[in-house]
Parts: structure tokens; C-alpha cells; sequence
């Protein structure tokens, strides 16, 4: 009997993957070759956490970290 809310699938959802500069402080970098389709060590040494990957993967509009996260790619890294 009890109603869950999510921002998964909401107009911030959408907005916050399709344009994340318009809600983030977000600072620019580039993958280094030891962090190849590791968002996970990239999460963790920008926010300090490994559990904050999603988040990267949000700002950047990450699917598949595998065939989209390699060295020397620009990401956006937001400043929380």
C-alpha cells in the first residue's frame, strides 16, 4: 500500500542526461590510459568514491563503459 517516487524516467532524469551543464558545475578531463574503461578508479579519485560511477556515466551519457570510456576520450566530471 505504499507509493515510491523515483527521478529515474522524470523531466529531471531526462534533462540532467541530455544536458547536464545546465544543472551541474562540471570541470573537463581526459581518461588516462590506466583508466581505460575503469569509471569505477575515475569516480573514485574526482569524488571519492568507486560507487559514485553512475553519476560519470549520467554527465557523460555512458551506456556501455567498455566500447565508450577509453583512454585519451574527454569527460565531464561534475564538482559535488
Amino acid at each position: 500500500g505504499r507509493t515510491t517516487r523515483t527521478t529515474v524516467f522524470s523531466n529531471l532524469f531526462e534533462a540532467l542526461h541530455v544536458n547536464p551543464e545546465n544543472f551541474l558545475d562540471l570541470k573537463k578531463g581526459r581518461i588516462p590510459m590506466e583508466f581505460a574503461n575503469r569509471s569505477d578508479l575515475v569516480a573514485d579519485l574526482f569524488l571519492g568514491s568507486h560507487e559514485l560511477y553512475w553519476l560519470i556515466h549520467m554527465v557523460n551519457s555512458v551506456e556501455d563503459p567498455f566500447e565508450e570510456f577509453n583512454s585519451g576520450d574527454t569527460v565531464l566530471i561534475p564538482k559535488i
